[in-house]
């Protein structure tokens, strides 16, 4: 994938989402599937703490009330409160991490016996890689919705004016150049080849992976 699409892919993406920052990622920085972090910020996370982001207080916990922020993180929030205490801290985080991982590695670990080979590494890579697609494209899809005002099933500029950086990449997308995106043009940048693989074996439990 060039870096023209990267930027692209990495502008929808944050429209998407309402705005925030996206990072796309190259062929080679991909974390592993079964192991590397996940879409989101407290499923999944990206990243130790990746949750306490929505402690806006700083009192080192998430109440409620700083959680409704986060729709997904609302609606599990009382599954996450693990001593019932009314707020979700780092070790409720961690502990999310960790079951998440674990899910991650027995789905992938087919034959269950504790180890990924090769093939379920893999296997398991190109089923998160489509899934990754998937939930891609249908995001472009809602956004392309939202951004089409007067429901002519294309953008004009002035559909898009409000969205700077969109229109700083119009004319890369509008292929047919007749100045207007239509929803082919607009849905056709996603994910390319896959990334690059690791050879050899994964990870055990308890080397390197979830515990």
């Amino acid at each position: 994938m060039n870096r023209k699409s990267l930027l692209i892919m990495a502008i929808l993406a944050a429209i998407a989402a309402g705005g925030g920052v996206a990072v796309a990622q190259t062929h080679n920085d991909a974390p592993p599937p079964p192991m590397g972090a996940g879409h989101g910020g407290f499923g999944g996370p990206g990243g130790p703490g990746g949750g306490m982001r929505l402690d806006t207080d700083r009192d080192g916990r998430v109440s409620r009330a700083e959680a409704a922020v986060d729709t997904r993180l609302a609606e599990r929030f009382d599954e996450l409160d693990k001593n019932k205490d009314g707020f979700l801290d780092r070790e409720d985080f961690t502990a999310q991490r960790r079951e998440w991982r674990n899910q991650q590695f027995d789905a992938a670990d087919t034959n269950k016996d504790g180890v990924l080979s090769r093939e379920e590494y893999l296997a398991s890579f190109d089923r998160r890689v489509e899934e990754g697609r998937g939930r891609f494209a249908e995001r472009r899809r809602a956004l392309f919705t939202r951004l089409d005002k007067n429901n002519d099933d294309k953008l004009s500029r002035d559909e898009i004016k409000d969205h700077p950086r969109l229109s700083q990449v119009f004319d890369q997308m509008d292929k047919n150049k007749d100045g207007f995106l239509q929803a082919d043009e607009f849905n056709a940048t996603g994910p390319g080849d896959r990334p690059d693989r690791r050879d050899g074996r994964g990870p055990r439990r308890g080397r390197g992976g979830p515990r």
